[in-house]
């Protein structure tokens, strides 16, 4: 089984039918996509690349990382994605214990390596730019008399390399193979369904959408600047559905939009989804159209969805994530979500409703806090501590964090807030919402809570070290 082969395929069956749509409204139809991932794939055999070369992939959302990485598959190479929002000493550790063969680097990307300024001040803007390593670069000149047939692999055979990890001085590398990939597609074509136009943020989803034959409007760009694109491609009806983080749209709802009927379907994912986000996200588009709500993990892609409005509905303990996806085998050990015999970390549960199995998760391992000898998980509470803020005060959005405090295997909560405002009001109306056995010990006030990478996930870490006595 070779997915690359399979894909670059699969992708001259559409001929001029357009895959991509970039965020300047420039199209590279599918037939287009093919010659590109041709042309990469002699370029690959031509550096000597083959099954089970590691190559670290610098290149933007679009389409040269897809006709790139499924070219890199189809050779038997391995594309390996490292993101770079957790700064340069991360980024650099982590391409280490990578280890790559080479790298390929986008134009843009290797003019902005060669100023730490410029990289500073696209920071600023929001465009994370990797620093420099000392990987050397896949040489384009290759690949000349080469052929663009795909190498024939096993179906475990490594197929895709993802880094995880964060800040943690042991970074995860973790490797799909050919078979875990096709699998993650499968899943994601049911999520998705009929789609025509999706508009997407990230590799995993333009990808998805090509596989399944759909065309991928890429949004670009970060923070208010994607969340308005967004809001256009959906004014203009440019796309039926979108697939990314809840993120993009908060700023979008902040401003009383509302979308039409040629919004079918919102898929979110990528981080959590609160009720109060996901109530002002029902407001704004019409009942015809799905709200789907995905849970997900690097190590399995997409593990359950749920309707939007069930989730609305839910009125049980902890975060209703729905039914689990074919194929995967979900099981609860010791209070921890399992998924296919391997621990997530995450803390749930698994009901049954109308004759289904439901997963509901009650919080994070890692970012449980232990205190007086009471295990408290910050995501099953912070919804009710916001929601009582929201009633009375500016709050827009908190998190909840465990301190070491003097007391062995004892912990503080520090309850981070944004944006400021009176410090006695918040702490009033916290005790109230969370009695005394949940309630902070200190106060962080901010004008905007830290958040860290391309799905823009609340950094923790940062306001654990930040809190720390």
């Amino acid at each position: 089984m070779n997915l690359g082969s399979e894909v670059v395929g699969d992708l001259g069956r559409l001929d001029d039918s357009a895959a991509v749509v970039d965020r300047r409204g420039r199209i590279t139809t599918f037939a287009q996509l093919q010659r590109l991932a041709e042309s990469f794939a002699r370029i690959a055999k031509g550096n000597e690349l083959g099954p089970g070369d590691r190559v670290l992939l610098e290149v933007p959302p679009g389409v040269q990382m897809v006709s790139t990485a499924a070219a890199l598959m189809s050779t038997g190479a391995v594309p390996a994605f490292i993101e770079p929002g957790h700064g340069d000493d991360v980024y650099l550790h982590q391409v280490k214990t990578l280890d790559p063969r080479c790298r390929v680097t986008g134009n843009a990307v290797r003019v902005a390596q060669t100023s730490k300024r410029l990289r500073e001040a696209l920071a600023r803007r929001g465009i994370l730019v990797p620093p420099p390593t000392a990987v050397p670069h896949i040489r384009t000149a290759l690949g000349r008399g080469q052929t663009a047939d795909g190498a024939d692999l096993d179906e475990g055979a490594p197929g895709l390399s993802i880094t995880t990890g964060g800040t943690t001085g042991s970074p995860a590398h973790v490797v799909h193979t050919h078979r875990s990939l096709a699998a993650i597609l499968q899943r994601i074509g049911l999520i998705i369904g009929d789609a025509r136009d999706i508009g997407v943020d990230t590799a995993a989803q333009i990808l998805g959408a090509i596989a399944l034959g759909a065309t991928a409007h890429l949004i670009g760009g970060n923070g208010p600047r994607r969340s308005m694109r967004l809001a256009g491609l959906i004014e203009k009806g440019s796309i039926d559905t979108y697939f990314g983080s809840p993120s993009t749209w908060a700023p979008i709802l902040a401003t009383g939009f509302a979308a039409g009927p040629e919004l079918r379907h919102v898929i979110l994912g990528g981080a959590p989804v609160t009720k109060y986000f996901l109530s002002g996200l029902v407001d704004a588009v019409l009942p015809s159209t799905r709200v789907t709500v995905v849970y997900g993990l690097t190590e399995h892609g997409p593990v359950t969805s749920v309707d939007g409005r069930d989730k609305l509905a839910y009125t049980g303990d902890g975060d209703l994530v729905g039914v689990p996806l074919p194929g995967l085998e979900v099981t609860i050990e010791d209070e921890e979500v399992v998924v296919d015999g391997q621990k997530t970390g995450d803390v749930g549960d698994l009901i049954s409703d109308a004759g289904r199995i439901h997963l509901v998760l009650k919080g994070r391992s890692k970012t449980m806090i232990i205190r007086g000898g009471v295990n408290i998980y910050p995501e099953l509470i912070e919804p009710i501590a916001l929601e009582a803020l929201r009633k009375t005060t500016e709050i827009r959005e908190i998190a909840l964090v465990g301190t070491s405090s003097s007391d062995a295997g004892e912990e503080q909560i520090v309850c981070w807030y944004a944006p400021n405002t009176d410090e006695n009001r918040v702490r009033k109306t916290v005790e109230q919402a969370l009695g005394p056995k949940n309630s902070p010990d200190q106060y962080r006030p901010c004008d905007s809570l830290p958040r860290v990478g391309r799905q823009q996930k609340l950094d923790r870490n940062l306001m654990r070290s930040e809190s720390a006595p």
